[in-house]
């Protein structure tokens, strides 16, 4: 790897190239609070809740609240298409940076049905209207003795979306391709993965370009220039020490997961925490992943809360 240029080590670059994490940050949490939303109305429980007839305005509210998920999903996904090709024009591409760029946006983007079809979806949502989301209940039959699986499932119509004239010739084919219906849970969910592959690229590029610095500012921009890790970390662990000498006939309870880790949550986190309140394992998954984005989570964490739940 080459040297970093020095003039990308500069304190004021390295700032306007980090605001390009913000915008990966806005489309991330519109993408988790899709997909925590979402797999909450999944679990057997709450969908269970939800059917007859007068559990009917349970699912008006449940396709309420997607359709702007959603919504905010697609706009956040154009936000972060615009961002990124401003700091590559802006930062990078008058001084001959990362001059592979637009060749890999081409490359995975230009003509992908998927991609275009999430970019035809955002022009509809903002331009024209909503799309239609319709809830389906799926009950299987498991293995003798195994009971019955039950999944609620947010669809979109094939044929409702295709009303809308203003799709591309890759988005109409990626319609064209589909069954009747869309689960939104798994179109969302793969083109998280087709955007996030791309953007891993471009970090590696910009750290490439700025070496080290990137990263230094990054930390004293949350952090300041004090070590807050050890201290964090020391208040969770004297919390999970006590719920492991709790009485073992005392129930374990969310509200004792969220104490013992809050000195590393937010009021933002614990609102996505209540949506995952149906499975103890998705509630330390997600609590976990939120901690991990600020401090660096020793390895010992997790195997110890999950021993907590067994």
């Amino acid at each position: 790897m080459s040297r970093p240029i020095d003039h990308f080590r500069s304190e004021d670059v390295v700032r306007r190239a980090l605001q390009f994490d913000f915008s990966l940050s806005l489309f991330r949490r519109n993408h988790d609070e899709l997909r925590l939303f979402l797999a909450c109305l999944a679990a057997p429980r709450n969908g269970y809740s939800m059917l007859g007839v007068e559990n009917r305005w349970l699912v008006h509210e449940a396709m309420l609240e997607v359709t702007c998920l959603l919504h905010n999903f697609v706009a956040a996904a154009k936000s972060l298409v615009d961002h990124s090709r401003v700091v590559y024009r802006d930062l990078y591409e008058p001084r001959g940076a990362i001059p592979e760029y637009q060749a890999e946006v081409d490359r995975r983007f230009k003509h992908d049905p998927l991609s275009k079809f999430i970019a035809g979806l955002r022009e509809m949502s903002q331009h024209q209207r909503l799309p239609n989301v319709t809830t389906e209940f799926h009950f299987e039959n498991q293995a003798p003795g195994g009971g019955t699986a039950f999944e609620t499932r947010l669809q979109l119509k094939v044929a409702d979306l295709l009303r809308y004239s203003g799709w591309t010739t890759p988005a109409r084919h990626y319609l064209e391709s589909a069954d009747k219906t869309i689960d939104i849970a798994a179109v969302t969910r793969d083109y998280w993965d087709h955007v996030v592959a791309f953007y891993d690229w471009f970090r590696q590029q910009q750290r490439a370009v700025h070496g080290d610095a990137a990263d230094e500012y990054a930390r004293s921009a949350m952090h300041g220039l004090y070590d807050t890790n050890a201290k964090v970390f020391g208040e969770i662990f004297a919390n999970v020490v006590k719920l492991e000498q709790r009485d073992s006939s005392t129930p374990l309870k969310y509200t004792d997961l969220s104490d013992a880790l809050a000195p590393a949550l937010t009021i933002v986190d614990g609102r996505a925490l209540h949506l995952c309140m149906h499975d103890p394992h998705h509630w330390i998954d997600v609590a976990l992943a939120a901690i991990s984005r600020r401090f660096t989570v020793p390895d010992e964490l997790a195997p110890r809360l999950r021993a907590l739940i067994r």
